[in-house]
């Protein structure tokens, strides 16, 4: 049986649960939001061994015997604000159904994961990836993170052209509203104008890498696909391709060169994953400049547009192993 944790608004997983249906696959999906209002977890420990049950309407009961591979992707945690209107309370509780859901999924380390999120958790940090990447041999773009203006601005005369973007998560959530932060060029006077959120708030600097075209790589296991992103094809996606664009900026599978591939696969085996989604710019002058890899990154609007068969990969991953 293939688990999945995920929640309840992710079209991501709709895609692959209609394969499993078309393919005959055992699965279950645990929408971490629904937990524990709706879904039970029963763990226990002995001298005879443990005993791990999830229980719900929807999918019965599931021992930790019947799953083989688990699909971790993107969970959310539950709204209990009407439940518990002592915040103190809520605290407590939501901290409490993170150190039990945390515990259980290590327990279930020896399980095929799609990607553990421990890994995910080491694997999303921007500063690590920069480092392990330019260890790997290839180029990656001048950085700085700092809330000391003054090295901003030494950064900014030696270079000319910057950006600025999120070390974290990237977006900001108020309510059920998602708004997501941009990667942006960075002028002087913007940095004046935010100077005290620059000093209260540590910031990625980068130079501003020329490009011919984007690439989001998209790795599942054995298997790489890559697609050409033309974002300089439109004004709005020049700085950032997720300023989406669609009927201006062409998206096409892309081959990449044997060496970039190595790359992909090393930086893969390097940070414990089996799915990443790359960033990568190439330069007028060919050069392959390394941003980023996304743990968790979202790849169905590539399927989408191109064909590339990603969702394919995913099912044969979680199934076969490979």
């Amino acid at each position: 049986m293939v688990f999945i944790i995920s929640n309840k608004l992710d079209p991501h997983c709709d895609v692959i649960i209609k394969k499993f249906h078309e393919r005959n696959i055992s699965f279950a999906r645990f929408n971490a939001e629904d937990f524990p209002e709706k879904i039970t977890i029963f763990y226990e420990q002995s001298k005879k061994g443990q005993k791990i049950v999830f229980s719900s309407d929807s999918f019965g009961d599931i021992s930790l015997e019947q799953i083989t591979s688990v699909w971790y992707r993107r969970p959310e945690q539950p709204n209990l604000e009407n439940v518990f209107e002592d915040k103190a309370v809520l605290d407590l509780a939501l901290a409490e159904i993170k150190s039990t859901l945390s515990g259980i999924w290590e327990l279930m380390r020896n399980k095929l994961w799609v990607n553990h999120p421990v890994a995910n958790l080491v694997a999303g940090q921007k500063l690590n990836q920069l480092a392990i990447a330019r260890n790997l041999g290839i180029k990656i773009p001048h950085t700085i993170v700092t809330n000391n203006i003054k090295r901003v601005l030494e950064f900014f005369n030696s270079h000319k052209e910057i950006i600025a973007k999120p070390i974290s998560a990237g977006f900001v959530k108020r309510g059920e509203k998602i708004s997501l932060i941009y990667t942006n060029k960075i002028s002087k006077e913007i940095i004046f104008e935010k100077i005290n959120l620059v000093k209260l708030t540590p910031t990625l600097f980068q130079e501003y890498i020329q490009k011919q075209f984007e690439l989001r790589i998209t790795v599942v296991g054995n298997s790489l696909f890559a697609c050409k992103i033309d974002s300089q094809k439109s004004e709005k996606t020049q700085s950032d391709w997720r300023r989406y664009d669609f009927d201006n900026v062409p998206h096409s599978p892309f081959k990449l060169p044997s060496e970039i591939e190595k790359f992909c696969y090393s930086l893969l085996k390097t940070l414990n994953l089996s799915f990443g989604a790359i960033d990568m710019i190439v330069t007028p002058e060919n050069d392959y400049v390394f941003l980023e890899i996304n743990p968790n990154g979202q790849w169905g609007w590539i399927e989408k547009i191109t064909g590339i068969p990603i969702s394919d990969s995913i099912v044969n991953l979680l199934v076969n192993g490979n």
